[in-house]
């Protein structure tokens, strides 16, 4: 599966607290590893969705994306300009031979 380290997690708790939604959704564009992911908030899981829970987050994802959720990390970072949820893909970070910073 995947893991949402303890800083992501309070943020994520902190989110859906402040709105009507109950669910995080994973989303992926394209396959590993070029693949990008992103987070949104959703009321209900929708037809077809794989819904599951980590870290007391309730998470959904389609039926394309539920297979590369294995070994991403949600985390939480600030870097004193900018803060905010990440998803790191750590199977391609480590195919790649990279850090997955972009350098």
């Amino acid at each position: 599966m995947f893991a949402v380290t303890e800083k992501a997690r309070e943020a994520l708790v902190k989110l859906l607290a402040a709105t009507e939604e109950r669910y995080v959704r994973i989303l992926s564009t394209g396959r590993r590893p070029e693949a990008i992911y992103d987070l949104t908030l959703e009321k209900e899981p929708r037809k077809g969705d794989i819904a599951f829970e980590s870290s007391g987050i309730n998470f959904v994802a389609d039926d394309l994306t539920k297979d590369l959720v294995d070994g991403l990390l949600i985390d939480f970072e600030d870097d004193g300009l900018e803060s905010g949820i990440v998803v790191r893909d750590i199977p391609a970070m480590l195919a790649s031979g990279g850090c997955g910073c972009g350098d």
